[in-house]
């Protein structure tokens, strides 16, 4: 949610109406944010079963800043690949 706001409040100071600002906010952010939570998911999933089921146990959250870092390695070349057709963040590029 938070991924989208920071876009949303980005577009918004361009004086774009609300609804035109949620789907810029959408279409700019949707591939990013889905590519990130698979891969920290993806890599969270073998040590929830280890641990327990608990999100919240110490052994899972100490773990939670190389997972965000392997999911922003994976997540910055597919950034890069929309942008550079015209899509994902580049379309709010348009409205700066």
């Amino acid at each position: 949610m938070s991924g989208y706001s920071f876009t949303l409040c980005a577009v918004r100071r361009a004086s774009l109406d609300f609804q035109t600002a949620i789907k810029v906010a959408i279409a700019a952010d949707t591939v990013s944010i889905a590519v990130m939570e698979l891969i920290a998911n993806a890599i969270i999933r073998p040590h929830t079963r280890r641990v327990g089921r608990s999100p919240f146990r110490r052994a899972v959250l100490v773990g939670l800043p190389g997972r965000l870092r392997g999911a922003f390695l994976i997540t910055t070349p597919v950034n890069e690949w929309m942008t550079g057709r015209g899509k994902g963040h580049a379309v709010v590029h348009a409205y700066r």
